[in-house]
């Protein structure tokens, strides 16, 4: 067991807070405050957080703002972009300082930064001044280190209580009431089901476009966003709130969604010139695999086909839930590892298996009576399972056909996985699930060429 992993086990939480915190304070001084000569927006939530940062950024920068963006997939100054190799959403205070610093000596006027419960809790983000403040979404996750949903939220609302300029918060949500009852000076309501200030109607979600009209209290415009489903429609009014708060124009921020044609390992489609449509995301908890199958059923003309796992030494409480959820919406599932980290790949995918048993019943599989092959379980019908990640996405690949979507979740635009070293430690190795699955789908194409 490596010195690093003999910590993360003995330490306690407030040990943790206070080295960060610590940190925090060093790297502040280092680099000499650099957050107080910027304006930042701060992004928070369970979900959307990335998608949103980007298209924040997208709105400031066609606006005409020097902007620097901080997320789980980049590090971005203006047109210069740096993939996150971190496996972190937010950074260490060293690195997020280090980031900031270069963004100001860059000529930036603002930061988007996207923040975490953890950063939060943990101090890891003292000593930033967030002008403005987002709520996407609050749901189920992170409950391995915050232990209740109300300790999770508590971390959340922090963010909001140093009355930001502006708090942008998503009315949709069942905890948006506690956010909005901290004060700010500006408050800027979104959503799509809840009244709000910035609202959408007359919607129309297309396999990989969502056509809709925003409307704000400066106005309305028809916005043909070039990312699928109603969860990125509310990460985009997310977006436009911070953009009319800043005075930004509707055909500006209309011009800016429009130019957002993908959001790396967000819904990001994979073509190779294929019959049937391979999507990777990120989406790693229950509220995600809903949104995901809202949005993809409905245009899936062919079998939905799921694969994923869930990560190792976070919240298990998660993985039934995911599993019974792909049971009631995939046609067909295939577990896998994830990102195990110290944890045996194999229990992780049991765990998953307890909720996809319980999910659908045997009335419900509208299997053929010549299967009569199914075992009790389902197992080898409908869902089956293959630890290794490569292995399953192959599996995938090979069982898509014309009009199916195949859709791979879990890792995202990661470069990293994190292994068990066999030691008691983990590991890192190299991991880019875009080249994978175009790599397999060409493979695909030439075996077929050859056998024709």
């Amino acid at each position: 067991m490596t010195i690093k992993s003999l910590f993360r086990s003995y330490a306690s939480p407030n040990l943790i807070r206070t080295g960060h915190k610590f940190q925090a304070m060093l790297a502040n001084a280092y680099y000499g405050f650099p957050s107080r000569r910027l304006r930042i927006v701060g992004v928070t939530g369970t979900n959307g957080k990335t998608t949103t940062s980007h298209l924040i950024g997208a709105i400031l920068q066609r606006a005409g703002y020097e902007t620097a963006i901080a997320s789980t997939v980049a590090f971005q100054i203006g047109d210069q972009k740096e993939t996150n190799v971190l496996n972190m959403t937010t950074p260490s205070p060293w690195v997020l300082q280090g980031f900031l610093a270069k963004a100001v000596r860059a000529g930036a006027h603002m930061a988007v930064v996207e923040t975490t419960s953890h950063a939060i809790d943990q101090e890891r983000v003292w000593g930033i001044h967030y002008d403005i403040v987002v709520l996407t979404n609050l749901t189920h996750d992170h409950l391995d280190y915050h232990k209740t949903f109300e300790a999770y939220r508590q971390a959340k609302l922090r963010l909001f209580a140093h009355r930001p300029r502006v708090a942008v918060v998503n009315t949709d949500d069942a905890s948006a009431g506690q956010f909005l009852a901290l004060p700010a000076s500006q408050q800027i309501t979104y959503g799509i089901e809840a009244k709000a200030l910035v609202t959408a109607r007359k919607m129309l979600v297309e396999p990989s476009a969502t056509l809709f009209t925003v409307v704000t209290p400066i106005g309305q415009i028809a916005i043909n966003l070039a990312l699928p489903g109603r969860f990125n429609v509310a990460n985009a009014l997310a977006a436009i709130a911070v953009g009319v708060s800043q005075g930004i124009g509707l055909e500006t921020i209309k011009q800016a969604l429009e130019s957002v044609t993908v959001v790396p390992g967000r819904m990001e489609r994979v073509d190779v010139g294929q019959d049937f449509v391979v999507l990777i995301d990120y989406a790693h908890t229950p509220d995600a695999f809903e949104q995901i199958y809202a949005t993809l059923k409905p245009v899936t003309k062919g079998r939905l086909i799921h694969v994923f796992g869930a990560t190792g030494d976070r919240d298990r409480t998660k993985r039934p839930i995911m599993g019974a959820l792909a049971a009631r919406s995939a046609d067909y599932t295939i577990l896998t590892s994830d990102e195990p980290y110290s944890e045996e790949p194999e229990k992780i995918i049991e765990e998953i298996i307890e909720g996809l048993k319980r999910g659908r019943t045997k009335s419900e599989l509208r299997i053929k009576n010549s299967e009569l092959r199914m075992t009790e379980s389902g197992e080898g019908v409908w869902w089956e399972r293959i630890t290794d990640r490569k292995a399953a996405i192959a599996r995938a690949l090979e069982l898509g056909k014309k009009d199916d979507v195949v859709i791979i979740t879990g890792m995202g635009d990661e470069r990293w996985m994190t292994i068990g070293d066999g030691q008691g430690g983990i590991q890192r190795v190299p991991w880019n699930e875009r080249r994978i699955v175009k790599d397999l789908l060409l493979a695909r194409f030439q075996r077929k060429q050859t056998a024709d």
